[in-house]
């Protein structure tokens, strides 16, 4: 694999290569599930603080106008 987890990667014990050393990545992150998990939530919260930020953002083309009553 070429993919930076499985990039040579040195231990205490010696190097580790491909399979073993993505692996370990993975180990040291607390499992794929917990990786995906904490990706998810970074994603939805950079998502929410984008639509806040747009939602909250001064309104430069918006002509006000007041409405009639009755």
């Amino acid at each position: 694999m070429k993919d930076s987890w499985c990039k040579p990667l040195e231990t205490e014990n010696g190097m580790l290569y491909g399979g073993a050393a993505r692996n370990v990545r993975i180990a040291a992150a607390d499992g794929m599930d917990a990786i995906i998990e904490n990706a998810a939530r970074s994603a939805a919260r950079d998502a929410l603080r984008h639509a806040t930020e747009r939602a909250s953002a001064p309104k430069k083309n918006v002509v006000g106008f007041k409405r009639k009553a009755g």
